[in-house]
């Protein structure tokens, strides 16, 4: 966790006179990670090829290119990063398991199915470190982002439309901001830095690696697997999937509260010293931003969600999430400021 700069924290506010605290999503709640993710990828493959011209994937970017100058639709088949920006993100924002990784091995799977298992792995995994390499250059972390000869020149960290807004809207005196994230904790507090929004948020937490799984857990994934019990399998995998994260290349197996999980959350309740008559709003693009605080509206705190997704089928109602009133709307320009 990392609390805003020392200016703003030079005079805290008495807990007792809190009277918001607002939690925030990072990725595509705050800031356009999909659309970053598709220039990055596509800067990333530009880059890629260029290091071996006369490679196969340099046929495959000039292809891809050809395709996406046409204006036509990519087709079912074709490579995600084939869509336009805005379909790549729609696409995305209902399928939150697909991760750059993954979006680098489909192109090449899609665009060179001649090459074999361990080569097409092993351009993937050249892509996205080029992928990975860009994006540390856009958040001020090495050398300045590549700029000659990418679809991209000018790839940073966006704000989405309405995020300046209501930042700017819910940044008082007698709120309190907290920024609850899956992402890295190194890369999402880089972010935030880069684009100069600490001032704007009291706490920020991100995911970390402080937790190895127990050996014991280990070895009842192996047995479950093996075996033909299919719930006990379901079980263990669900007791052990908050100590690994799918947009991470890494074989370790640390423990990061991914959300749901309400750990993080209620260590920022206990830092900020957040008592039970505050009302708490959470903001986020998946049901889990909101069911972290289920437990929260079992004991009777005030809750209540938004979830901005312009691709739920629950766009322009309120539901009922674990007990939590939550409102889904399609931006974040459409919350009532």
């Amino acid at each position: 966790m990392q609390e805003r700069d020392a200016a703003r924290k030079s005079n805290p506010e008495p807990a007792a006179e809190i009277k918001q605290l607002a939690v925030l999503d990072w990725d595509d709640c705050v800031r356009d990670e999909k659309g970053m993710t598709y220039q990055l990828l596509h800067n990333a493959l530009a880059i890629t090829a260029r290091e071996s011209e006369a490679s196969p994937l340099s046929r495959a970017v000039a292809q891809l290119n050809k395709r996406m100058q046409s204006g036509l639709p990519a087709t079912d088949s074709a490579p995600l990063l084939m869509k336009t920006q805005e379909d790549f993100t729609k696409h995305l924002m209902v399928r939150h398991h697909i991760f750059s990784p993954k979006i680098a091995r489909d192109f090449v799977d899609k665009m060179l199915p001649e090459l074999g298992k361990e080569e097409a792995a092993s351009l993937a995994e050249r892509i996205h470190a080029n992928f990975k390499e860009q994006y540390n250059r856009s958040i001020g972390k090495g050398g300045p982002i590549e700029k000659n000869g990418v679809p991209f020149p000018h790839c940073e960290p966006k704000l989405l439309p309405g995020a300046k807004e209501l930042l700017d809207k819910i940044c008082t005196p007698d709120s309190r901001v907290a920024v609850i994230s899956n992402r890295d904790h190194d890369d999402f507090s880089g972010e935030v830095k880069h684009m100069n929004l600490l001032e704007k948020v009291d706490v920020i937490s991100g995911s970390t690696r402080r937790e190895k799984m127990p050996e014991d857990l280990q070895k009842r994934i192996v047995s479950a697997l093996r075996g033909d019990d299919r719930e006990v399998a379901r079980r263990t995998l669900i007791e052990a999937r908050c100590y690994a994260h799918p947009d991470s290349n890494s074989q370790s197996t640390g423990r990061m509260h991914i959300k749901p999980d309400p750990t993080r959350l209620n260590r920022v309740l206990e830092q900020l010293k957040v008592g039970k008559e505050v009302p708490i709003i959470s903001y986020g693009d998946q049901l889990s931003d909101v069911k972290q605080m289920a437990g929260l509206a079992k004991e009777g705190w005030k809750v209540k969600g938004v979830i901005i997704n312009s691709q739920n089928p629950d766009v322009g109602k309120d539901i009922n999430v674990d007990g939590i009133p939550t409102a889904v709307i399609d931006s974040m320009k459409k919350i009532d400021l």
